[in-house]
């Protein structure tokens, strides 16, 4: 009798179908895709400020070592923008930190560089200036701090009228990274708005 009904079942539930139908495939491919959508921007926001983390990381690794170097070593040193991480010019794909003696904020041979830190790929520029004198390149002297290089980091993404981070440089070398206000502005130490030009 068990027999006869476990035969009897498996025969009336044989001609069921196992697995899913064409509609519900599309369904749920439906979902993901639309549920995709939606995440996308927010994983381009966080990708963007991750990329912003690390340039402003490696801008402020890049002038501390340049301080240590100076007060260690007690020597010149210069950090300049670098296309190909061997000599400094106008390039944005990295920085060169290295020893410079005469103050020229020009590498004169490879044994001087201290390190050669190549910046993530971005869409936007970095700029920079120093002061009192604007030159190219950012130096710090062992004895005279006084004299040395005041400067200002600033990333601007493309198209983009300010910037999106700055990073001010004292001539003792401290860092102070400068975020937009309430308004969208990043403003100076003389109360001037840097602007993307």
């Amino acid at each position: 009798m068990l027999f006869y009904f476990r035969t009897c079942v498996k025969r009336k539930y044989k001609h069921i179908k196992q697995g899913f139908s064409l509609i519900e495939m599309m369904i749920v491919i439906a979902i993901v895709v639309t549920m995709a959508m939606m995440s996308f921007p927010s994983l381009l926001n966080i990708k963007q400020h991750a990329d912003t983390t690390l340039l402003q990381t490696q801008l402020i690794h890049a002038v501390q070592l340049a301080r240590v170097t100076v007060r260690s070593r007690q020597v010149g040193v210069s950090i300049c923008h670098s296309s190909d991480l061997q000599q400094c010019d106008n390039g944005q794909h990295g920085l060169l930190v290295f020893l410079d003696n005469t103050a020229s904020g020009v590498l004169k041979q490879r044994v001087d560089i201290l390190a050669a830190i190549s910046l993530p790929v971005f869409p936007g520029q970095l700029f920079w200036r120093s002061y009192p004198k604007y030159r190219h390149y950012l130096h710090f002297e062992p004895e005279r701090f006084i004299t040395a290089d005041n400067g200002m980091f600033w990333y601007c993404e493309a198209h983009a009228r300010f910037p999106r981070f700055a990073l001010a440089v004292s001539n003792t070398g401290m860092t102070r990274l400068l975020l937009p206000n309430r308004d969208g502005l990043i403003v100076d130490s003389h109360q001037k708005r840097i602007i993307c030009d």
